[in-house]
């Protein structure tokens, strides 16, 4: 089922782009869950756990769905973006800092990884959890390149944003993935948080509203747990 109005009018003339689709797997406590954004489902696949692990990234007292940060709030989306992957999620961020000094290649970590990470190191990214990370199920989400945030706003609206990763290889770990770029800077495409590698989501919609989807999930979620 879908929780919410991922993007089309209602019979009331409302308009929204955010919800969520819940389903359970036929004769199991498993759900699969995923964020509906603009009619575009994140992540593209089935991502599933336990009703009772699920719940408890769905309880509305969570401060992710309470905590105000207005400047980051009003940010452009990729701007919103790139502040938000700058603390956490191990060497992301400090990849792209070396793209963005030219200070990459990929031979080199082929060559000797010892090297590369001492670069990597020197950008000294923040290690501290991102505190509006959505942590929905780590493993289904952020480990398979979509990173999910709530950011609110003392207006009474709040921002549903995913970061993801496109044209990921699941084939490779995310370092040598990204670092494959590196091989064709010459086409000028690849940069600090490019969009050919880089893509972001983001849909705006009222605080009341959002805590309304998150305690309809809870509650279908109350009932496997």
């Amino acid at each position: 089922m879908i929780i919410g109005n991922p993007g089309i009018y209602d019979s009331k003339g409302n308009f929204n782009s955010f919800a969520i689709q819940i389903d359970n797997i036929v004769d199991t406590d498993y759900f699969s869950v995923n964020l509906c954004i603009d009619m575009n489902i994140y992540p593209p696949q089935l991502a599933s756990n336990k009703a009772s692990y699920l719940i408890d990234y769905f309880n509305p007292e969570l401060e992710i769905f309470s905590n105000i940060n207005d400047d980051l709030f009003y940010l452009d989306d990729r701007d919103l973006m790139i502040n938000l992957m700058a603390k956490g999620f191990g060497y992301t961020y400090a990849i792209e800092e070396l793209i963005k000094e030219n200070k990459i290649d990929y031979q080199e970590f082929i060559d000797n990884e010892d090297i590369f990470f001492e670069k990597l190191n020197l950008v000294k990214q923040s290690g501290e959890v991102n505190p509006y990370l959505w942590e929905i199920d780590y493993m289904e989400y952020v480990n398979k390149g979509f990173y999910p945030f709530v950011i609110n706003s003392s207006s009474g609206l709040s921002k549903v944003i995913v970061v993801f990763n496109k044209n990921r290889s699941y084939d490779l770990d995310y370092i040598e993935d990204r670092l494959l770029l590196s091989n064709i800077r010459a086409s000028k495409s690849v940069g600090f948080f490019d969009e050919q590698f880089w893509g972001v989501k983001v849909s705006c919609i009222k605080t009341d509203e959002l805590s309304l989807i998150i305690n309809k999930i809870q509650s279908v979620l109350s009932a496997f747990k």
